[in-house]
This record gives C-alpha cells, sequence and structure tokens, in this order.
C-alpha cells in the first residue's frame, strides 16, 4: 500500500509545527491571529514579519529565538534592545518559538510570542536537565540560565500579584517563556505570549485537544501552583511602557497530522524522523 506523502516542508511538519504552519500559510493568517487575540487590546501589525514565514525552504520554516527575530525585525520605535548575553554567554542555547510576530498593543508596537501544542504530551512538566559529566561552560550556563528565571520570578510576584513559582527545576520550558515575557517587557515592549492549542488533531489519539473547554482544563492544571490563577487574560503593567498579557487561546487543524514516512534502511543504519525535543 502507498504511503500518503507529507506536506511540503520540514521533516517534523506534523503536530503543532504542522498546524502553526497551516496558519501561517493560510490567506487568513491576519484574520485568524486577530481573533485569537480578541480581548487582548492587541492586534496583528500591517507588516507583523511573522516568523516561521511559511514552507518555502529552511529560512522560512525555522523557528528563531527572540534575540534573532529581534535583530532581523526590529519592533518599530522601539528604543531597547534584548541584552545578547542575559540568558546565556556567547553561542548557548537559548530558547526557540513557534511562532513570533509584531502586533499592535493599544496602538503601541509590541510582540507576540507564541507556544503551540497539538495534544498534551507536547507539555513540558520537568526541570532543566544538566548532565553531571557537563563542561564548566555548561555548569555556568545552567546557572546563568536559572538567576534569569529567578529575577523574572521575584519581579512578577512583586508587580503581577500573586506569588509565582517559576524555576529551571520544573516546568523549565514555561519558565522560560515567562522569563523572556518578563524580560522584554521590563524593557518597555508590550509582550503577548500565547499558548495555543489546536483542536482535533486524532493522529495523536488518547490526548489530543478536543475543544477550547478541554484545553482550557488541560492549560490550568499545567499552570496550577506555578502562576497565579488571577495572571492569565490581564493586562499586568511592567517597567515604564511595558506589559504583559498571558492567553490560553485554541484554534481548529486544518487537517490532521500524518504518519511519518517509513523508516529507511542505509548502509549506516536506519533512517528515520526524530521526535521533537522541547526548547
Amino acid at each position: 500500500m502507498a504511503t500518503a506523502p507529507m506536506p511540503p516542508g520540514p521533516d517534523r511538519d506534523r503536530g503543532s509545527r504542522k498546524h502553526l504552519l497551516d496558519l501561517v500559510c493560510s490567506p487568513n493568517f491576519g484574520s485568524s491571529l486577530n481573533q485569537l487575540l480578541t480581548g487582548s487590546g492587541a492586534t496583528i501589525a500591517a507588516a507583523p514579519f511573522p516568523q516561521p514565514a511559511g514552507r518555502r525552504n529552511k529560512a522560512d520554516w525555522q523557528e528563531y529565538y527572540v534575540e534573532q527575530y529581534l535583530t532581523s525585525r526590529p519592533i518599530p520605535g522601539w528604543s531597547q534592545s534584548m541584552p545578547s548575553a542575559w540568558w546565556v554567554n556567547g553561542g548557548g542555547t537559548r530558547p526557540t518559538w513557534d511562532l513570533l510576530c509584531h502586533v499592535e498593543v493599544n496602538a503601541q508596537p509590541g510582540i507576540l510570542l507564541v507556544e503551540a501544542k497539538a495534544h498534551q504530551g507536547e507539555l513540558h512538566w520537568p526541570g532543566k536537565r544538566l548532565d553531571p559529566s557537563a563542561s564548566v561552560l555548561s555548569n555556568q550556563s545552567h546557572a546563568q540560565i536559572a538567576r534569569c528565571i529567578v529575577e523574572a520570578n521575584s519581579a512578577l510576584s512583586r508587580s503581577c500579584g500573586g506569588v509565582f513559582n517559576l524555576s529551571a527545576c520544573s516546568h523549565y520550558q514555561l519558565a522560560n517563556r515567562m522569563a523572556y515575557a518578563w524580560k522584554l517587557a521590563n524593557l518597555g515592549l508590550p509582550v503577548v505570549l500565547m499558548y495555543l492549542g489546536f483542536i482535533g488533531d486524532t493522529y495523536f489519539k488518547g490526548d489530543y485537544i478536543r475543544d477550547d473547554w478541554h484545553w482550557q482544563r488541560v492549560m490550568g492544571g499545567y499552570l496550577q501552583g506555578v502562576i497565579p490563577q488571577q495572571f492569565p487574560e490581564q493586562a499586568h503593567p511592567v517597567g515604564g511602557s511595558g506589559s504583559v498579557r498571558f492567553l490560553v487561546r485554541s484554534y481548529s487543524v486544518q487537517s490532521v497530522s500524518i504518519a511519518p514516512p517509513p523508516r529507511a534502511l542505509t548502509n549506516h543504519g536506519i533512517v528515520g524522523v526524530q521526535p521533537d525535543a522541547p526548547s
């Protein structure tokens, strides 16, 4: 039996990655994104510069880290810049994002940060691992990242109400997303951080996201004890002109994911598609 072809684009074009690219490539991208932003005070910018931007080539579908994105797609009128050595020094690993995009928040230029999921298993609960045999540089980077998260946690707890429990030791992906959102806001940017759940990808069988109510319940459990219950869906001023909005939104998939191509046996062993790793 013939195997259905994979959609054009990256090898891992399935799950949240597939659905995000489907959304970005849609002629209704702008209106769909504005619908997702309803009630937040944010709208897509006239020149949104989304990244990923499409499926034509690797440069289009590549996921960027914030520093990289802001260098290539600066926010109009923003006089600050993201310190290159805040998270890690030099060439250390920084978090990449499912989608980065220019928005306007109450008519002020800002940035949208999106973390997308197609099933519950994509939510990352563990902390940041450090190999016992890690190099001195890796240990230093790990400690620096932990300090950044502590800095953000303390500042958010002071300015946004409620007690945050962001840590490198648990819910690391959520912690680094929140830390970056706070840092950008503290540098004067309006920031919208959206956890986007894609509804109806039955390829993932038992843990796919069934509807918006289901996604809200799943995220409620995920955030419990880490982010105050009253924090999402509100505008929180940070610093001088910055602000943070945390949104939990859902969007129906255009089509379900399909299985990756069968593994091929080569002279060098088995070649297959590797699973996604949280950033």
